[in-house]
């Protein structure tokens, strides 16, 4: 896959929970943990486990992507109103950051110029921000600050140099009181309603699957708090 795919491809596995590694991210590399994403992907959807993204597995991710309202924010072509930003805002213990403004910037020389419109992160603390060149710019510079909602910076990433049409930016968090649910919080809010009548013991790999599915929530999250959980009934 060309990086610009393989992009894509982390875009998409990232909206669905899985997880994929700084540096692969950044470097748009088909590496070990995009394998292992796309595999744990096929496993869940039934598909042959190869860990490549064949014909099968592109049309059951769309599909799925589509299923949840995503096919237009992530799709397997260039972006057509212009360049995109991606990213995450979380805390240094790994939290999401919900609510958390975004705005992306070019830096020149002499000051610095907006680019597209501010984004709020979701309750995994993703944001995705579009933006057009600006008027007779060929280079962009690239940068993002997030805002808390007093208009305070939080935090800001590096510059990148000469940005491509789309690039990913993570910005990381120290002040405690931005803190959000961990992931055993955010997978208790998350999937405790899913699983109501249901006994812990009687879920199987279909059901893992479907939870999967439904949430968003990566896979190994799910089977930890599953068993988890049946510890804590078992004491």
């Amino acid at each position: 896959m060309k990086r610009p795919e393989v992009a894509n491809l982390h875009e998409a596995l990232v909206f669905l929970g899985f997880t994929i590694q700084d540096t692969e991210r950044r470097r748009r590399r088909y590496g070990t943990s995009t394998h292992a994403a796309v595999k744990q992907f096929q496993t869940a959807h039934n598909l042959l486990t190869t860990g490549e993204v064949d014909e099968a597995t592109s049309s059951v991710i769309n599909t799925v992507l589509t299923e949840r309202g995503a096919i237009d924010s992530v799709s397997g072509v260039p972006d057509p109103t212009g360049r995109r930003i991606i990213g995450t805002v979380l805390h240094v213990d790994g939290s999401a950051i919900s609510g958390m403004l975004v705005q992306a910037f070019h830096r020149r020389v002499g000051g610095e110029v907006p680019l597209g419109v501010e984004a709020a992160t979701n309750d995994r603390g993703k944001y995705t921000i579009t933006y057009q060149l600006p008027t007779d710019t060929r280079k962009i510079d690239l940068f993002v600050r997030a805002y808390d909602d007093k208009q305070a910076v939080v935090a800001v990433s590096p510059i990148i140099i000469g940005a491509g049409e789309q690039e990913v930016l993570d910005l990381s968090v120290a002040d405690p009181k931005y803190r959000g649910l961990s992931e055993f919080a955010r997978a208790t809010e998350v999937l405790s309603p899913q699983i109501a009548g249901a006994k812990l013991d009687d879920l199987d790999a279909d059901d893992v699957a479907l939870l999967v599915r439904n949430t968003g929530i990566a896979r190994e999250n799910v089977t930890a708090w599953i068993a988890s959980r049946r510890l804590a009934e078992r004491t």
